[in-house]
């Protein structure tokens, strides 16, 4: 079936699983520059892939996803969740398909919402984020709410590609679509952190004067303090972090100011 132009896209995209398989990799190495991921924390494939991750494996069959589908799941680095729940965005988890069983992902896309057997969640939504739903026929991301929000349709009802219409209202590369990622993170945005003990990860959002809370620009100046991004310290910023973090009086003032 010959598809029209796809209706959000500037220009048409193509799926390669080497691509696709880099882009992941430099977004989670990107992730260890912060006070954040470990590079200890990423899990990397062996040269022929997770050896559990198959077809055979009754598993990742009853996803019911084509095979090129299991096999880039079978070569894809990930976020090792036997320690953390990772965020790689406010609210949303990254999936470990080594770890954990691969059905614990789809439990906030209903079974009706209609996703193609080529197109695989590579975040966890949870009740507030979004599931990243990565398609192999075009390469494309489209981020998914849990509630499933219905834009104005545009895509036709018979295209394969009309169940993005109960996604977000963009589609684009996962390429760029993790490039944004990166680049919410290192313009501090995003604002990561990881208390030693105590805490799950945390991400705290700052977008401006206006829309960011004071206990983020705190955050962020301590960052910026301690040399972000050209000449980081990283162990000084962590120090740093940690007194903050329990300075319950001083958060505690930030958050009545908002």
């Amino acid at each position: 079936m010959e598809l029209p132009p796809d209706p959000r896209l500037k220009s048409p995209s193509t799926y390669n699983r080497e691509v696709t398989i880099a882009a992941v990799t430099a977004f989670y190495e990107s992730l260890t520059t912060l006070l954040f991921v470990e590079p200890t924390d990423i899990l990397y494939p062996p040269p022929e892939g997770w050896p559990h991750i198959t077809q055979e494996n009754e598993a990742f069959a009853s996803l019911g996803k084509t095979d090129e589908v299991i096999e880039l799941l079978r070569h894809l680095p990930y976020l090792d969740s036997r320690r953390e729940k990772w965020l790689v965005r406010p609210e949303t988890r990254a999936c470990d398909y080594v770890n954990q069983e691969p059905s614990h992902y789809q439990d906030a896309i209903p079974k009706d919402a209609g996703i193609p057997p080529w197109v695989i969640n590579l975040t966890d939504s949870g009740r507030n984020g979004y599931s990243l739903m990565f398609d192999t026929s075009d390469g494309t991301a489209t981020e998914r709410r849990p509630d499933g929000w219905t834009y104005d349709p545009d895509y036709t009802k018979d295209d394969p590609r009309y169940w993005r219409v109960e996604c977000e209202d963009e589609t684009e590369p996962l390429v760029d679509r993790l490039e944004f990622y990166k680049q919410r993170f290192q313009n501090l945005h995003w604002i990561p952190h990881v208390q030693k003990v105590g805490s799950w990860p945390t991400i705290y959002e700052w977008y401006d004067e206006k829309w960011g809370s004071a206990e983020a620009k705190a955050m962020r100046e301590i960052y910026f303090e301690h040399g972000w991004p050209d000449s980081f310290d990283r162990e000084a910023c962590q120090g740093a972090l940690e007194a903050f973090y329990y300075d319950f009086e001083r958060r505690e003032a930030l958050r009545e100011r908002g």
